[in-house]
């Protein structure tokens, strides 16, 4: 999260001094930051259903045959 708002601090300091390899750095810096945070996004907005949570689907497993790996668990 910092390297996007220090990216866009540099970046504004580089137009405002028109030099060409700072803005470049600070579009690196933006686009590696943007990274991790949409990570840390993506983890953040992640909802697990309390059906899903308590129990596990193990319906849809099939060892072998037709036969549900639950079944053969018994």
């Amino acid at each position: 999260m910092p390297t996007l708002v220090l990216g866009g601090g540099v970046a504004v300091v580089a137009v405002m001094a028109n030099q060409l390899m700072l803005f470049f750095l600070a579009e690196y810096m933006i686009l590696s930051g943007g990274g991790d945070f949409l990570i840390i996004l993506k983890s953040m907005l992640y909802h697990i259903d309390t059906k899903e949570r308590l129990e596990p689907r193990m319906n849809h497993l099939v060892v072998g045959g037709d036969e549900p790996i639950h079944s053969i668990l018994k």
